[in-house]
C-alpha cells in the first residue's frame, strides 16, 4: 500500500512539472501505473482482493490510462492537413535544399520531401554567400515580408494560388 501512496504523491507532484513543462508529466503516469498495478498484486497476494477483483480492476486501471494517449491522438488527427495540402499545391521541391523567412517553411520542406536549409539571417553579402556555399535551391518567402534583394532577378516559381507562400528558385533548373 506504500507503493500506491507513494505513486499518488508523486503523481500529484508531476501536475506541479506540468505548470512548469507540460512534457514531464509521462514520467508521473508511468510511475502512477506501476505502483497502482504493483499495489494491486500485492493486495491479491496478502489476501485483500480475490483473483477476478484484480483482473477487473487490473482492466479498469489499464483502460484508464490508454484512454487520455487515445484521446490526444483523436483530437490532433490532421493537425497539419493545411501545410499538407499546401505543400502540394507547390512545385515539385523533392531532393532540393530549401531556406525561407520562417520556421514555418520546415514543414513545406517536410511534406515536399526537401532539406530545410533554414533561415537566413545578417548582411546581404553574408546571406548570399550562405545561399552559394550551402548549394540552396529554393528560397520561400512567408507572409506579407518584402521581397529581399538576393531573390531579385531569379525565376518564381510558385502559382500564386497560396497568396502568402512565395517560392523562388535560386539555382538554374
Amino acid at each position: 500500500m506504500g507503493a500506491l501512496l507513494f505513486a499518488t504523491v508523486l503523481f500529484v507532484a508531476g501536475y506541479t512539472l506540468v505548470l512548469v513543462e507540460d512534457r514531464y508529466i509521462w514520467i508521473a503516469r508511468l510511475v502512477l501505473i506501476i505502483g497502482a498495478f504493483d499495489a494491486l498484486q500485492v493486495s491479491r497476494k496478502v489476501g485483500r482482493l480475490s483473483p477476478r477483483a484484480a483482473s477487473v480492476l487490473s482492466i479498469i486501471l489499464g483502460a484508464s490510462f490508454a484512454l487520455a494517449p487515445i484521446g490526444w491522438f483523436y483530437d490532433n488527427a490532421g493537425v497539419d492537413r493545411g501545410y499538407y495540402e499546401a505543400a502540394r499545391q507547390l512545385p515539385s521541391i523533392a531532393g532540393s535544399r530549401i531556406a525561407g523567412n520562417s520556421m514555418t517553411v520546415s514543414y513545406f520542406a517536410y511534406y515536399g520531401e526537401a532539406t530545410f536549409f533554414g533561415i537566413l539571417r545578417g548582411s546581404q553579402e553574408h546571406i548570399e554567400r550562405q545561399l552559394a556555399d550551402s548549394a540552396v535551391d529554393y528560397y520561400f518567402l512567408l507572409g506579407d515580408a518584402p521581397e529581399p534583394a538576393f531573390v531579385r532577378g531569379h525565376l518564381r516559381v510558385d502559382s500564386g494560388a497560396i497568396e502568402s507562400v512565395r517560392l523562388y528558385r535560386l539555382t538554374p533548373p
